[in-house]
């Protein structure tokens, strides 16, 4: 799922597209090991319960568990739910970062996605078993500008709190 976004971008460069997914899976490894993703599904539990406490409420109210969704979304870097042109924002994204930071920035791209869709009302009167459905067919009127916005915002005041990726931690 991440592979093939890269060879939409790179057409006819196989080369290019082999080195960028390299590039991409070696900053995202941590999700593709059982502690790394387990600290990367608690990292995003604690940011989704501390920054959108009321959209984590509509979960819990609904009896969703949430973990069902964040493995996926984690290690596909959400390309899988989203989108073509909505994948393609997002790699765009983070391709202009600091490698580094884009496990880190994408727990918090997958708690804005959260955030938003419960602003569109996508999450209103839902059965708990609609959800999940829901959340791995993102839909493609997604405003990823603001997505991409306000989790560099979430991410600006977690480290103003002196907060660190767990999976970051040795």
């Amino acid at each position: 799922h991440v592979a093939a976004p890269l060879f939409l971008v790179f057409e006819d460069n196989d080369e290019a597209a082999f080195s960028a997914f390299s590039a991409v899976m070696a900053h995202i490894a941590p999700f593709f090991t059982t502690v790394g993703l387990n600290k990367a599904v608690g990292d995003f539990l604690m940011l989704f319960k501390r920054t959108l406490p009321d959209v984590y409420d509509v979960f819990v109210d609904v009896d969703f568990n949430v973990q069902l969704w964040a493995p996926s979304a984690l290690r596909s870097l959400l390309l899988r739910q989203l989108p073509d042109q909505c994948a393609l924002r997002l790699l765009d994204s983070y391709f202009s970062r600091d490698s580094d930071d884009i496990p880190a920035f994408h727990i918090h791209v997958c708690v804005a996605v959260l955030g938003v869709m419960h602003e569109r009302d996508e999450f209103n009167d839902i059965e708990p078993e609609a959800l999940l459905p829901r959340l791995t067919n993102l839909p493609s009127s997604l405003p990823m500008e603001t997505i991409l916005n306000r989790a560099t915002t979430y991410q600006q005041e977690r480290e103003a709190e002196g907060y660190i990726p767990t999976f970051h931690k040795h």
